[in-house]
């Protein structure tokens, strides 16, 4: 490893992030000053943040309502939102495959549920929508299995090497030298951090620099951490050597962008950048519609020089003068304000800043009316959270198939995946999503099969022939699996042939049950037949000339 050509990798990588950085305040300043991280930022000093500048809240609500709803609709916490299955789609496997499936489901699902990934991917989905991109690496945690750390917007550098998608990672921050030292050692710090520490000046802030990228360097040979797929490189600005080299043997960082223009934009387009304009002229609209009332309640006077004393402005408050003309108090200006109009151009500017964060999807289930059965409560949010299909396949493809990627990866590292069963030894396992988003783009699929049954029904009214068209089976695992029912609830197709087997043996062993007691009663009944009384036996007896 080149230590100079890897700081001067970062410069380039900052330089090429730093022409976003005006955007990203702007968008800050305006509606969300509690996240960015600019120069101004730099060290361990609180933001001072103007909070006079927001005197409307609906963007910082939309952001907040946004990112809520993502997190609900697509990584609930409290629901399943995905389930393992075979890249080749195998089968007649035994259900010994699905409940190993299962049960690896659970254990990525407890892996989140006891670490923070939920909360840092609640983060994700706020700092994506608002700046274009997100930034959250996954790292080993000996008591979690995991522990995830997010990024805002300017903290951190993203780039590209030979690969299509982001695998390069930077990131520059502030310790102390007590904290330096504590985390990295005092033989692998500077010299200048060196001396500070030992003339105890512990709280001075040190920049630190951090890189992990592809290892174009490494030796495939060898499996220590500096020759890993990926480096990972820690460095103080003033030092000559690196703090720490380490490894990933996959690229631990997830970096999902909201937005972009085409396959070679690093840094993506959010929804804050759209309504940036609109949030600017909400903020100026109700700035001057509060001037608009003061100067109604209390407007600029014009006093006359022969009024004695202090004009009293003070509720019932007096100012004395002897009633000629020219000793009078009176507005400067009648103001005159149009206050329906302007409350109906704030009122157009927020609703257009809420339907760019799709305030009106999230929000939809708790303004329905009480009439509504839940039936049609289902079919509404389904067509409604149909609009977030393009945003989900960007997350699925940035977000989820890395974040389960790399649980699993460390799971294995960690030694607590189960064993798999031999039918399915070295075959790679796929992911489907069951989210109530991913649900709403299938139930597209779902609404389809329903009404080709409901025809073919109709038909079968007429000729039941028609039913020999479905494949009644397939119907149903497929539908199954499109609305997310888990696969341990459903018997494996060996199960369900033995029970039809069975079901067919117990039909046949009652029919001929009932063949026997049909049998036993037409004997019955003919042993009770009077002979010579000219009944129907006695006819046929005699045609057949028996008497």
């Amino acid at each position: 490893m080149d230590f100079n050509k890897l700081k001067n990798r970062y410069g380039s990588l900052k330089a090429y992030r730093d022409l976003y950085i005006p955007l990203w305040q702007d968008i800050s300043e305006n509606l969300n000053p509690t996240s960015g991280f600019f120069d101004k930022d730099k060290g361990k000093k609180k933001r001072t943040i103007d909070y006079k500048k927001f005197l409307d809240s609906t963007p910082r609500q939309a952001i907040s309502i946004l990112s809520s709803g993502m997190q609900s609709g697509i990584t609930s916490p409290s629901r399943s939102w995905f389930t393992l299955g075979l890249s080749l789609g195998l089968r007649n496997l035994p259900n010994s495959v699905d409940v190993w499936l299962s049960s690896i489901k659970h254990l990525l699902e407890d892996i989140m549920s006891s670490s923070n990934i939920y909360q840092c991917l609640h983060q994700i989905y706020e700092e994506t929508a608002t700046y274009g991109t997100g930034c959250m690496i996954i790292d080993r945690d000996w008591d979690n299995v995991v522990h995830a750390t997010t990024f805002t917007a300017g903290e951190y550098v993203l780039g590209k090497t030979a690969s299509a998608n982001i695998d390069t990672f930077g990131r520059q921050f502030v310790k102390t030298v007590g904290e330096l030292v504590g985390e990295f050692g005092l033989e692998n710090v500077s010299r200048n951090t060196r001396q500070m520490y030992e003339n105890d000046k512990l709280d001075v802030e040190v920049n630190v620099y951090h890189m992990i990228m592809p290892n174009t360097g490494r030796n495939p040979e060898k499996v220590d951490n500096q020759n890993m797929p990926f480096i990972s490189v820690y460095w103080e600005e003033s030092g000559d050597k690196p703090l720490r080299v380490g490894g990933y043997k996959f690229f631990p960082v997830i970096c999902p962008r909201w937005r972009v223009k085409s396959s070679s934009d690093i840094y993506g387009m959010g929804i804050g950048q759209e309504v940036l304009g609109d949030v600017k002229m909400l903020q100026k609209m109700n700035q001057e519609k509060l001037i608009g009332l003061a100067k109604i309640t209390r407007p600029p006077l014009q006093v006359s020089s022969n009024v004695p004393g202090v004009v009293n402005l003070n509720p019932d408050g007096i100012t004395r003068f002897n009633g000629s003309t020219d000793q009078s108090i009176m507005p400067v200006y009648k103001v005159q304000m149009d206050m329906q109009s302007l409350e109906y151009a704030i009122a157009q500017c927020e609703q257009r800043i809420n339907k760019s964060f799709y305030v009106d999807i999230f929000s939809m289930l708790q303004t329905i009316t009480q009439e509504k059965t839940a039936r049609e409560v289902e079919e509404l949010h389904s067509e409604k959270l149909m609009m977030l299909g393009p945003i989900f396949e960007m997350f699925k493809m940035e977000v989820l198939d890395n974040l389960i990627n790399i649980i699993f990866q460390y799971a294995l590292d960690a030694g607590i995946v189960p064993e798999a069963p031999a039918d399915i030894q070295g075959q790679e396992l796929s992911v489907e999503y069951v989210s109530m988003v991913a649900q709403a783009q299938k139930m597209s699929g779902v609404s389809a099969t329903n009404q080709y049954l409901g025809v073919l029904f109709n038909l079968a009214q007429a000729d039941q022939s028609v039913l020999d068209n479905i494949n009644f089976d397939v119907v149903a695992r497929k539908t199954a699996k499109m609305i997310g029912v888990e696969p341990d609830m459903l018997n494996d197709e060996k199960v369900v042939s033995a029970i039809r087997e069975q079901r067919a043996q117990q039909q046949a062993a009652l029919a001929q049950q009932q063949q026997a007691v049909n049998e036993l009663q037409m004997a019955k009944e003919a042993s009770d037949i009077e002979l010579n009384k000219n009944s129907a036996l006695d006819k046929a007896i005699q045609a057949q000339g028996l008497e």
